[in-house]
Protein backbone atom coordinates (compact mmCIF):
# COMPACT_ATOMS: atom_id res chain seq x y z
CA UNK A 1 0.00 0.00 0.00
CA UNK A 2 1.34 3.41 -1.00
CA UNK A 3 1.30 6.00 1.80
CA UNK A 4 0.79 9.59 0.71
CA UNK A 5 3.41 12.05 2.12
CA UNK A 6 2.47 14.50 4.84
CA UNK A 7 0.71 17.56 3.40
CA UNK A 8 2.99 19.94 5.32
CA UNK A 9 6.07 18.32 3.77
CA UNK A 10 4.52 18.61 0.32
CA UNK A 11 3.79 22.29 0.97
CA UNK A 12 7.38 22.87 2.05
CA UNK A 13 8.66 21.13 -1.09
CA UNK A 14 6.36 23.25 -3.26
CA UNK A 15 7.45 26.46 -1.50
CA UNK A 16 11.12 25.61 -2.03
CA UNK A 17 10.52 25.06 -5.76
CA UNK A 18 8.62 28.36 -5.91
CA UNK A 19 11.58 30.14 -4.29
CA UNK A 20 13.96 28.75 -6.90
CA UNK A 21 11.59 29.89 -9.65
CA UNK A 22 11.33 33.39 -8.18
CA UNK A 23 15.11 33.78 -8.05
CA UNK A 24 15.31 32.63 -11.69
CA UNK A 25 12.80 35.35 -12.64
CA UNK A 26 14.91 37.94 -10.83
CA UNK A 27 18.05 36.74 -12.62
CA UNK A 28 16.25 37.01 -15.99
CA UNK A 29 15.17 40.54 -15.14
CA UNK A 30 18.76 41.47 -14.28
CA UNK A 31 19.93 40.03 -17.61
CA UNK A 32 17.41 42.29 -19.36
CA UNK A 33 18.68 45.31 -17.42
CA UNK A 34 22.26 44.38 -18.31
CA UNK A 35 21.30 44.26 -21.99
CA UNK A 36 19.84 47.76 -21.70
CA UNK A 37 22.93 49.07 -19.94
CA UNK A 38 25.22 47.50 -22.56
CA UNK A 39 23.43 49.46 -25.30
CA UNK A 40 23.71 52.63 -23.18
CA UNK A 41 27.43 52.06 -22.73
CA UNK A 42 27.85 51.35 -26.44
CA UNK A 43 26.12 54.62 -27.33
CA UNK A 44 28.32 56.47 -24.83
CA UNK A 45 31.44 55.06 -26.45
CA UNK A 46 30.26 56.02 -29.93
CA UNK A 47 29.50 59.55 -28.72
CA UNK A 48 33.22 60.04 -28.05
CA UNK A 49 33.79 59.94 -31.86
CA UNK A 50 37.13 58.11 -31.50
CA UNK A 51 39.65 58.25 -34.34
CA UNK A 52 42.39 55.99 -35.63
CA UNK A 53 45.51 57.08 -33.73
CA UNK A 54 48.03 55.15 -35.80
CA UNK A 55 48.51 57.91 -38.36
CA UNK A 56 49.73 55.43 -40.97
CA UNK A 57 48.48 52.62 -43.19
CA UNK A 58 44.79 51.94 -43.88
CA UNK A 59 42.75 54.02 -41.45
CA UNK A 60 39.88 52.62 -39.38
CA UNK A 61 36.64 54.52 -39.47
CA UNK A 62 35.34 56.16 -36.29
CA UNK A 63 32.67 53.41 -36.11
CA UNK A 64 35.28 50.65 -36.38
CA UNK A 65 37.44 52.23 -33.70
CA UNK A 66 34.44 52.67 -31.37
CA UNK A 67 33.36 49.07 -31.92
CA UNK A 68 36.80 47.65 -31.17
CA UNK A 69 37.30 49.92 -28.15
CA UNK A 70 33.97 48.96 -26.62
CA UNK A 71 34.36 45.23 -27.33
CA UNK A 72 37.79 45.07 -25.73
CA UNK A 73 36.68 47.30 -22.85
CA UNK A 74 33.67 45.08 -22.08
CA UNK A 75 35.69 41.88 -22.44
CA UNK A 76 38.30 43.20 -20.02
CA UNK A 77 35.89 44.53 -17.41
CA UNK A 78 33.66 41.43 -17.45
CA UNK A 79 36.46 38.85 -17.80
CA UNK A 80 34.98 37.62 -21.09
CA UNK A 81 36.59 36.51 -24.31
CA UNK A 82 36.28 39.12 -27.03
CA UNK A 83 34.04 36.73 -28.97
CA UNK A 84 31.69 36.43 -25.99
CA UNK A 85 31.75 40.20 -25.45
CA UNK A 86 30.89 40.83 -29.10
CA UNK A 87 27.99 38.34 -28.89
CA UNK A 88 26.69 40.11 -25.77
CA UNK A 89 26.86 43.48 -27.51
CA UNK A 90 25.06 42.25 -30.63
CA UNK A 91 22.34 40.42 -28.67
CA UNK A 92 21.79 43.44 -26.43
CA UNK A 93 21.44 45.70 -29.45
CA UNK A 94 18.93 43.39 -31.14
CA UNK A 95 16.86 43.17 -27.95
CA UNK A 96 16.80 46.95 -27.55
CA UNK A 97 16.10 47.85 -31.18
CA UNK A 98 14.34 44.94 -32.93
CA UNK A 99 13.15 42.20 -30.59
CA UNK A 100 11.57 44.52 -28.03
CA UNK A 101 8.80 42.07 -27.06
CA UNK A 102 11.45 39.50 -26.16
CA UNK A 103 13.29 42.13 -24.12
CA UNK A 104 10.10 42.90 -22.17
CA UNK A 105 9.47 39.21 -21.52
CA UNK A 106 13.03 38.90 -20.21
CA UNK A 107 12.47 41.91 -17.93
CA UNK A 108 9.32 40.33 -16.51
CA UNK A 109 11.10 37.00 -15.96
CA UNK A 110 8.77 35.07 -18.28
CA UNK A 111 11.75 33.69 -20.23
CA UNK A 112 15.43 33.10 -19.54
CA UNK A 113 18.43 34.75 -21.18
CA UNK A 114 19.07 31.61 -23.25
CA UNK A 115 15.51 31.72 -24.58
CA UNK A 116 16.01 35.35 -25.59
CA UNK A 117 19.38 34.61 -27.23
CA UNK A 118 17.85 31.86 -29.37
CA UNK A 119 14.98 34.08 -30.56
CA UNK A 120 17.48 36.79 -31.50
CA UNK A 121 19.88 34.31 -33.11
CA UNK A 122 17.35 32.83 -35.52
CA UNK A 123 15.08 35.84 -35.87
CA UNK A 124 17.87 38.19 -36.92
CA UNK A 125 18.55 35.97 -39.96
CA UNK A 126 15.03 36.55 -41.33
CA UNK A 127 13.86 39.34 -43.62
CA UNK A 128 12.68 42.40 -41.70
CA UNK A 129 9.03 41.88 -42.60
CA UNK A 130 9.03 38.37 -41.08
CA UNK A 131 10.84 39.10 -37.83
CA UNK A 132 7.89 40.33 -35.76
CA UNK A 133 5.66 37.35 -36.58
CA UNK A 134 8.53 34.97 -35.86
CA UNK A 135 9.33 36.71 -32.57
CA UNK A 136 5.76 36.61 -31.26
CA UNK A 137 5.29 32.92 -32.12
CA UNK A 138 8.62 31.88 -30.63
CA UNK A 139 7.99 34.02 -27.57
CA UNK A 140 4.79 32.13 -26.78
CA UNK A 141 6.70 28.86 -27.12
CA UNK A 142 9.60 30.13 -25.00
CA UNK A 143 7.25 30.85 -22.09
CA UNK A 144 6.22 27.18 -22.00
CA UNK A 145 9.14 25.11 -23.26
CA UNK A 146 12.78 24.53 -22.24
CA UNK A 147 15.66 25.96 -24.24
CA UNK A 148 16.53 22.87 -26.28
CA UNK A 149 12.98 22.49 -27.60
CA UNK A 150 12.80 26.20 -28.47
CA UNK A 151 16.11 25.94 -30.33
CA UNK A 152 14.84 23.05 -32.47
CA UNK A 153 11.51 24.73 -33.23
CA UNK A 154 13.11 28.11 -33.93
CA UNK A 155 15.56 26.54 -36.36
CA UNK A 156 12.77 24.81 -38.24
CA UNK A 157 10.56 27.90 -38.26
CA UNK A 158 13.43 30.01 -39.58
CA UNK A 159 14.02 27.51 -42.39
CA UNK A 160 10.33 27.43 -43.26
CA UNK A 161 10.20 31.24 -43.38
CA UNK A 162 12.89 31.35 -46.05
CA UNK A 163 11.71 28.53 -48.31
CA UNK A 164 10.89 30.70 -51.34
CA UNK A 165 14.18 29.93 -53.08
CA UNK A 166 14.66 26.59 -51.35
CA UNK A 167 14.73 24.50 -54.55
CA UNK A 168 17.51 26.60 -56.08
CA UNK A 169 19.47 26.63 -52.82
CA UNK A 170 19.05 22.87 -52.40
CA UNK A 171 20.20 22.08 -55.95
CA UNK A 172 23.22 24.34 -55.51
CA UNK A 173 24.05 22.84 -52.10
CA UNK A 174 23.64 19.28 -53.42
CA UNK A 175 26.51 19.94 -55.83
CA UNK A 176 28.82 20.37 -52.82
CA UNK A 177 28.08 16.89 -51.38
CA UNK A 178 31.19 15.13 -50.14
CA UNK A 179 32.70 12.94 -47.47
CA UNK A 180 35.24 14.11 -44.94
CA UNK A 181 37.46 12.84 -42.15
CA UNK A 182 38.30 15.02 -39.15
CA UNK A 183 41.48 13.68 -37.54
CA UNK A 184 42.14 16.55 -35.15
CA UNK A 185 41.78 14.37 -32.04
CA UNK A 186 45.04 13.18 -30.51
CA UNK A 187 43.61 10.02 -28.94
CA UNK A 188 43.67 7.86 -32.06
CA UNK A 189 40.04 8.71 -32.94
CA UNK A 190 38.60 10.59 -35.91
CA UNK A 191 35.23 11.57 -37.37
CA UNK A 192 33.92 10.34 -40.73
CA UNK A 193 31.04 12.30 -42.19
CA UNK A 194 28.88 12.52 -45.29
CA UNK A 195 27.52 15.87 -46.46
CA UNK A 196 24.58 15.16 -48.75
CA UNK A 197 20.80 15.80 -48.98
CA UNK A 198 19.09 15.40 -45.60
CA UNK A 199 16.69 12.70 -46.84
CA UNK A 200 19.55 10.31 -47.60
CA UNK A 201 21.29 11.01 -44.31
CA UNK A 202 18.07 10.49 -42.35
CA UNK A 203 17.59 7.17 -44.17
CA UNK A 204 21.15 6.11 -43.28
CA UNK A 205 20.65 7.10 -39.64
CA UNK A 206 17.36 5.19 -39.46
CA UNK A 207 18.75 2.00 -41.02
CA UNK A 208 21.77 2.03 -38.69
CA UNK A 209 19.43 2.52 -35.72
CA UNK A 210 17.17 -0.37 -36.77
CA UNK A 211 20.18 -2.70 -37.02
CA UNK A 212 21.30 -1.43 -33.61
CA UNK A 213 17.95 -2.21 -32.00
CA UNK A 214 17.97 -5.71 -33.51
CA UNK A 215 21.43 -6.38 -32.07
CA UNK A 216 20.41 -5.07 -28.64
CA UNK A 217 17.34 -7.30 -28.71
CA UNK A 218 19.68 -10.25 -29.42
CA UNK A 219 21.61 -9.46 -26.23
CA UNK A 220 24.57 -7.44 -27.55
CA UNK A 221 26.29 -5.84 -24.51
CA UNK A 222 27.47 -2.69 -26.32
CA UNK A 223 25.73 0.63 -25.76
CA UNK A 224 23.42 2.16 -28.35
CA UNK A 225 25.97 4.82 -29.31
CA UNK A 226 28.77 2.25 -29.63
CA UNK A 227 26.58 0.04 -31.80
CA UNK A 228 25.66 2.99 -34.03
CA UNK A 229 29.34 3.50 -34.83
CA UNK A 230 30.15 -0.21 -35.19
CA UNK A 231 27.12 -0.95 -37.40
CA UNK A 232 27.84 1.99 -39.71
CA UNK A 233 31.48 0.97 -40.09
CA UNK A 234 30.56 -2.70 -40.72
CA UNK A 235 28.03 -1.78 -43.40
CA UNK A 236 30.43 0.55 -45.19
CA UNK A 237 33.44 -1.78 -45.03
CA UNK A 238 31.69 -5.10 -45.77
CA UNK A 239 28.54 -4.11 -47.65
CA UNK A 240 26.42 -6.00 -45.13
CA UNK A 241 26.24 -6.54 -41.38
CA UNK A 242 28.72 -9.32 -40.59
CA UNK A 243 28.89 -9.13 -36.79
CA UNK A 244 27.44 -11.95 -34.63
CA UNK A 245 23.75 -11.59 -33.83
CA UNK A 246 22.97 -9.64 -37.01
CA UNK A 247 19.36 -10.15 -38.19
CA UNK A 248 19.00 -12.63 -41.03
CA UNK A 249 16.31 -10.59 -42.75
CA UNK A 250 16.87 -7.36 -44.60
CA UNK A 251 16.53 -4.17 -42.61
CA UNK A 252 14.97 -1.31 -44.52
CA UNK A 253 15.46 2.37 -43.81
CA UNK A 254 12.41 4.56 -43.28
CA UNK A 255 12.07 8.32 -43.48
CA UNK A 256 8.86 10.19 -42.78
CA UNK A 257 7.81 13.23 -44.75
CA UNK A 258 4.75 15.35 -43.97
CA UNK A 259 3.35 17.17 -47.00
CA UNK A 260 0.29 19.47 -46.88
CA UNK A 261 -2.28 18.36 -49.45
CA UNK A 262 -3.03 22.00 -50.29
CA UNK A 263 0.62 22.47 -51.25
CA UNK A 264 0.50 19.46 -53.56
CA UNK A 265 -2.64 20.88 -55.18
CA UNK A 266 -1.04 24.28 -55.63
CA UNK A 267 -3.32 26.14 -53.20
CA UNK A 268 -0.69 26.75 -50.51
CA UNK A 269 3.06 27.43 -50.35
CA UNK A 270 3.48 25.73 -46.97
CA UNK A 271 6.66 23.65 -46.94
CA UNK A 272 6.93 19.91 -46.34
CA UNK A 273 8.78 18.59 -43.28
CA UNK A 274 11.27 15.76 -42.92
CA UNK A 275 11.00 14.11 -39.51
CA UNK A 276 14.15 14.65 -37.50
CA UNK A 277 15.32 17.49 -39.74
CA UNK A 278 12.65 20.08 -40.47
CA UNK A 279 11.36 21.88 -43.59
CA UNK A 280 12.58 20.60 -46.96
CA UNK A 281 12.34 21.99 -50.46
CA UNK A 282 9.33 21.34 -52.70
CA UNK A 283 11.35 19.39 -55.29
CA UNK A 284 12.48 16.75 -52.78
CA UNK A 285 9.00 16.54 -51.23
CA UNK A 286 7.35 16.09 -54.63
CA UNK A 287 9.83 13.37 -55.63
CA UNK A 288 9.10 11.41 -52.47
CA UNK A 289 5.34 11.90 -52.81
CA UNK A 290 5.19 10.74 -56.42
CA UNK A 291 6.96 7.49 -55.51
CA UNK A 292 5.25 7.03 -52.15
CA UNK A 293 4.37 3.41 -51.32
CA UNK A 294 1.37 4.57 -49.27
CA UNK A 295 -0.34 7.61 -47.79
CA UNK A 296 -1.65 8.17 -44.27
CA UNK A 297 -4.52 10.66 -44.15
CA UNK A 298 -4.53 12.78 -41.00
CA UNK A 299 -7.09 15.51 -40.35
CA UNK A 300 -5.99 18.62 -38.49
CA UNK A 301 -7.93 21.37 -36.78
CA UNK A 302 -7.99 24.28 -39.25
CA UNK A 303 -7.70 26.81 -36.42
CA UNK A 304 -4.87 25.34 -34.34
CA UNK A 305 -3.22 22.86 -36.70
CA UNK A 306 -3.47 20.13 -34.03
CA UNK A 307 -4.37 16.58 -35.02
CA UNK A 308 -8.00 15.58 -34.44
CA UNK A 309 -8.01 12.12 -36.03
CA UNK A 310 -9.38 9.34 -33.81
CA UNK A 311 -8.44 5.66 -33.95
CA UNK A 312 -9.93 2.27 -33.25
CA UNK A 313 -10.03 0.74 -29.78
CA UNK A 314 -8.10 -2.43 -28.87
CA UNK A 315 -5.52 -3.52 -26.34
CA UNK A 316 -2.54 -3.61 -28.71
CA UNK A 317 -2.31 -0.88 -31.36
CA UNK A 318 -1.79 -2.11 -34.89
CA UNK A 319 1.23 -0.74 -36.81
CA UNK A 320 -0.83 1.98 -38.50
CA UNK A 321 -2.28 3.25 -35.20
CA UNK A 322 1.17 3.26 -33.62
CA UNK A 323 2.50 5.13 -36.64
CA UNK A 324 -0.17 7.79 -36.27
CA UNK A 325 0.54 8.13 -32.53
CA UNK A 326 4.22 8.72 -33.35
CA UNK A 327 3.33 11.20 -36.08
CA UNK A 328 0.96 13.17 -33.84
CA UNK A 329 3.32 13.50 -30.86
CA UNK A 330 6.72 13.46 -32.63
CA UNK A 331 8.66 13.02 -29.36
CA UNK A 332 8.28 11.61 -25.85
CA UNK A 333 5.52 13.59 -24.13
CA UNK A 334 7.29 13.88 -20.78
CA UNK A 335 7.93 17.61 -20.21
CA UNK A 336 11.17 18.66 -21.87
CA UNK A 337 12.06 15.27 -23.42
CA UNK A 338 13.01 15.16 -27.10
CA UNK A 339 13.44 11.40 -27.62
CA UNK A 340 11.96 10.50 -31.01
CA UNK A 341 8.48 9.00 -30.62
CA UNK A 342 9.18 5.86 -32.64
CA UNK A 343 11.92 4.94 -30.14
CA UNK A 344 9.51 5.25 -27.19
CA UNK A 345 6.92 3.02 -25.53
CA UNK A 346 3.25 3.50 -26.45
CA UNK A 347 1.86 4.37 -23.03
CA UNK A 348 -1.80 4.36 -22.02
CA UNK A 349 -2.46 7.69 -20.32
CA UNK A 350 -5.46 6.14 -18.61
CA UNK A 351 -4.30 2.57 -17.78
CA UNK A 352 -5.94 -0.28 -19.68
CA UNK A 353 -8.67 -1.50 -19.37
CA UNK A 354 -10.12 1.64 -17.78
CA UNK A 355 -8.63 3.57 -20.68
CA UNK A 356 -9.10 2.45 -24.24
CA UNK A 357 -6.31 1.73 -26.69
CA UNK A 358 -6.86 4.62 -29.06
CA UNK A 359 -4.98 7.49 -30.61
CA UNK A 360 -6.41 9.87 -28.02
CA UNK A 361 -5.25 7.72 -25.07
CA UNK A 362 -1.84 6.56 -26.34
CA UNK A 363 1.21 8.78 -25.96
CA UNK A 364 4.92 8.06 -26.51
CA UNK A 365 6.97 7.76 -23.33
CA UNK A 366 10.68 6.96 -23.56
CA UNK A 367 11.92 4.13 -21.34
CA UNK A 368 13.39 6.27 -18.52
CA UNK A 369 10.43 8.65 -18.35
CA UNK A 370 7.94 5.79 -18.64
CA UNK A 371 9.47 4.41 -15.45
CA UNK A 372 9.36 7.86 -13.85
CA UNK A 373 5.64 8.08 -14.59
CA UNK A 374 4.87 4.74 -12.95
CA UNK A 375 7.38 4.81 -10.09
CA UNK A 376 7.09 8.42 -8.89
CA UNK A 377 4.36 10.89 -7.97
CA UNK A 378 4.21 12.48 -11.44
CA UNK A 379 0.67 12.45 -12.90
CA UNK A 380 -0.55 13.18 -16.42
CA UNK A 381 -3.95 13.96 -17.89
CA UNK A 382 -4.54 14.22 -21.64
CA UNK A 383 -7.51 16.16 -22.96
CA UNK A 384 -9.41 15.31 -26.12
CA UNK A 385 -7.63 18.09 -28.05
CA UNK A 386 -4.20 16.61 -27.24
CA UNK A 387 -3.34 19.08 -24.50
CA UNK A 388 -1.47 17.38 -21.66
CA UNK A 389 -1.73 18.43 -18.03
CA UNK A 390 1.22 17.41 -15.85
CA UNK A 391 1.15 17.42 -12.06
CA UNK A 392 4.64 17.32 -10.57
CA UNK A 393 5.56 15.70 -7.23
CA UNK A 394 5.54 19.15 -5.60
CA UNK A 395 1.97 19.69 -6.79
CA UNK A 396 2.72 22.17 -9.58
CA UNK A 397 0.30 21.85 -12.48
CA UNK A 398 1.47 22.77 -15.97
CA UNK A 399 -0.24 22.65 -19.35
CA UNK A 400 1.60 21.32 -22.41
CA UNK A 401 0.06 22.10 -25.78
CA UNK A 402 0.40 19.49 -28.54
CA UNK A 403 2.81 20.35 -31.33
CA UNK A 404 0.71 21.42 -34.34
CA UNK A 405 1.24 19.06 -37.24
CA UNK A 406 0.04 21.73 -39.66
CA UNK A 407 -0.06 25.47 -39.76
CA UNK A 408 -3.55 26.89 -39.15
CA UNK A 409 -5.51 27.30 -42.37
CA UNK A 410 -5.89 30.95 -43.47
CA UNK A 411 -9.38 32.37 -43.03
CA UNK A 412 -9.94 32.47 -46.76
CA UNK A 413 -8.29 30.41 -49.48
CA UNK A 414 -9.41 30.80 -53.08
CA UNK A 415 -10.25 27.64 -54.97
CA UNK A 416 -10.99 27.72 -58.70
CA UNK A 417 -14.66 27.16 -59.63
CA UNK A 418 -15.73 27.12 -55.98
CA UNK A 419 -18.47 29.29 -54.46
CA UNK A 420 -17.35 32.10 -52.17
CA UNK A 421 -18.77 30.41 -49.09
CA UNK A 422 -17.20 27.02 -49.78
CA UNK A 423 -15.00 25.65 -47.05
CA UNK A 424 -11.47 24.60 -47.98
CA UNK A 425 -10.93 20.83 -48.28
CA UNK A 426 -9.59 18.88 -45.32
CA UNK A 427 -5.81 18.61 -45.16
CA UNK A 428 -4.27 15.29 -46.07
CA UNK A 429 -0.80 14.34 -44.93
CA UNK A 430 1.74 11.84 -46.17
CA UNK A 431 4.31 9.73 -44.45
CA UNK A 432 6.44 7.71 -46.82
CA UNK A 433 9.42 5.38 -46.49
CA UNK A 434 12.80 5.39 -48.18
CA UNK A 435 15.14 2.43 -48.56
CA UNK A 436 18.73 3.66 -48.95
CA UNK A 437 17.40 6.86 -50.50
CA UNK A 438 14.93 5.03 -52.76
CA UNK A 439 11.21 4.91 -51.85
CA UNK A 440 10.26 1.49 -50.52
CA UNK A 441 7.45 -0.36 -48.79
CA UNK A 442 5.90 0.58 -45.43
CA UNK A 443 6.67 -1.03 -42.10
CA UNK A 444 4.85 -4.34 -41.70
CA UNK A 445 6.28 -5.69 -38.47
CA UNK A 446 4.21 -5.43 -35.28
CA UNK A 447 5.41 -3.28 -32.44
CA UNK A 448 6.11 -4.54 -28.97
CA UNK A 449 3.07 -4.54 -26.66
CA UNK A 450 2.45 -1.14 -25.09
CA UNK A 451 2.61 -0.58 -21.36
Amino acid sequence: MITEPDSHLVSSFRAAIDDVHEVSRQIASLHAERARLVTVARAAGQALNPVDRSGEGPQWSAEAVARREFTTELASSENLSERAAYALIETSGELAETFVHTHRALYSGDISLRHAEIIVQYGSCLPDEKQLDFELRMLELAKKQPVHILRTRAGREAKAATMEDAVERHLHAAETRNTFVDSTDDDGMSVFGIRQPAVENEAIRDRVHRFTLALKAAGDPRTITQLHADVAADLLLNGHLSMPGAPAHAVRAHVYVTVPALSLLGFSDESAALEGYGPIDALTATRLTVNAPYFSRVLTDPTTGAVITAGITRYRPDPRMRELVDLIHVTCRFPGCTRVARDCDADHNVPFPQGETSITNLVPQCGPHHKVKHKTAWQFITRADGTMISISPSGHTRQHEPSPLAKPVPRRISFPDAPDNADPPARNWYRGTVDDGVPGSPVTGADEPPF
